[in-house]
């Protein structure tokens, strides 16, 4: 949950097949001369080379912020000053605060989106859009493990369905990071459309899938009282491992996506599945059932979970199964108390 490995053979894959897939040239009868006349004078249009743009595809999440800062910083063209983020969304804000964003015209904007443009080249383009998917190959949402995001062609080969990719840097004030393989983060439309939309993440502030090592929290669940005929009620919680300022960012990261709230409408549901298992075969019973089923198989211990409770237990894992994360959570959860009531 939360973590994809970087792959610099699938960004390259990406890059080459954009290469293909786009009408895009740099050279001199082709894409710059197809940029609107009234869009030709920007410094945006001076800036993006072949070589400029090239890096954009493949390169990670903090060298993307430098590529993002340089552009920037060369629209801005005030001697001896730095394109900062945080200046520039407040200038957006209140025009009176740094002025001297106003060299960031509506003009330069529509240039970088001209080359950056996400809807002509990915949305609108299936084969593309399907051929990132596949290259992504994530079975489930990178943010909340909960739905599958499979892609899958008919009979025919023909699309029907993908993930949607997210935006992690928002398209609303990093334009230029629109078309970014290490941008693009396969998600359910829950987590993407609803949940995040368009409000806006940072490294400072929030855990990145392709940064970060391990979610840096685990679910567990208490207790929420008994109804008239005394049967317990539970709910979930998400207890933070990570520590300094990772925590922070776990917290945020956890607040921003609304996992325990959204877990919480599984407590009736797959929570209450591994309770009611555990209340009705008292004792070590995972274990025990495990190594019976281990004696009488040629099965590994991942292939009994999976069977068993449909999931992976091996963090690098846990996006090729829906709930894999929560369920090995409270799996040990469970575990643990069983073993320390003995």
């Amino acid at each position: 949950m939360w973590i994809l490995k970087p792959d610099s053979l699938k960004a390259q894959c990406y890059a080459k097949e954009f290469w293909k897939q786009t009408s895009y040239s740099f050279d001199k009868t082709s894409h710059k001369k197809n940029v609107p006349k009234q869009l030709r004078h920007t410094r945006a249009f001076a800036y993006l080379t072949y070589s400029e743009f090239n890096k954009y595809l493949i390169a990670m999440p903090h060298e993307l912020l430098d590529l993002h800062s340089r552009l920037f910083t060369y629209i801005l063209n005030v001697e001896n000053k730095e394109f900062i983020q945080e200046e520039w969304e407040e200038y957006l804000l209140d025009n009176n605060s740094h002025p001297e964003y106003a060299a960031i015209t509506s003009d330069e904007i529509q240039t970088i989106k001209h080359f950056f443009n996400y809807d002509y080249q990915i949305s609108d383009n299936s084969e593309f859009s399907y051929y990132i998917a596949e290259l992504l190959n994530t079975n489930t949402c990178t943010y909340c493990n909960r739905q599958y995001t499979l892609t899958i062609r008919n009979a025919k080969n023909e699309p029907l369905i993908r993930p949607e990719f997210d935006h992690w840097f928002a398209q609303t004030h990093y334009p230029d990071l629109a078309l970014s393989f290490y941008n693009l983060i396969p998600s359910c439309s829950f987590c993407n459309s609803i949940i995040k939309n368009k409000k806006e993440m940072s490294l400072a502030k929030h855990i990145h899938p392709y940064i970060d090592k391990e979610a840096g929290f685990e679910f567990t669940y208490h207790c929420i009282g008994s109804d008239k005929a005394g049967k317990e009620h539970y709910g979930v919680e998400c207890n933070v491992t990570a520590t300094g300022l990772d925590k922070d960012r776990v917290e945020n990261t956890l607040e921003f996506f609304r996992i325990k709230e959204v877990y919480n409408a599984h407590a009736e549901l797959e929570l209450k599945d591994l309770i009611d298992l555990a209340i009705a075969n008292p004792g070590n019973y995972i274990d025990e059932l495990v190594s019976h089923v281990l004696e009488n198989t040629q099965l590994s211990k991942e292939d009994i979970f999976r069977i068993l409770f449909g999931i992976e237990i091996l963090p690098d894992r846990y996006l090729n199964r829906p709930f894999s994360k929560f369920k090995m959570d409270i799996i040990n959860k469970i575990h643990d108390i069983l073993m320390n009531n003995r």
